[in-house]
């Protein structure tokens, strides 16, 4: 893992620790995708989740995340994400910026 891979990981990490423990982190930059695995908060068990498609945009020089496919590995998140209750940029802080610019 490089320096800026790490970096990436410690910007997903902290976007999902109020939700639970990041133990797995993929990029396949080609096809745009990610694998994430994580051990929610009050669960035993990793929940699996296959962002099968991503984007990076920048609007007015701010730089998100938007999630354009997911697939996990509980029934009743598919159904959120679905409704495209996930569909919503994922802002990326300013000292990431650069990173996931050139990472993702």
């Amino acid at each position: 893992m490089n320096l800026d891979s790490s970096t990436v990981v410690e910007f997903v990490r902290g976007y999902v620790s109020r939700y639970g423990t990041l133990n797995k982190f993929e990029i396949d930059r080609d096809n745009k995708s990610l694998i994430i695995d994580v051990t929610l908060n009050g669960e035993d068990n990793d929940i699996h989740v296959h962002i099968k498609k991503y984007e990076v945009v920048e609007t007015n020089g701010k730089l998100s995340i938007l999630i354009h496919d997911v697939e996990t590995s509980r029934e009743w998140v598919n159904k959120l994400a679905e409704n495209k209750k996930f569909h919503r940029p994922i802002p990326v802080p300013e000292k990431y910026a650069q990173t996931v610019r050139n990472l993702l």
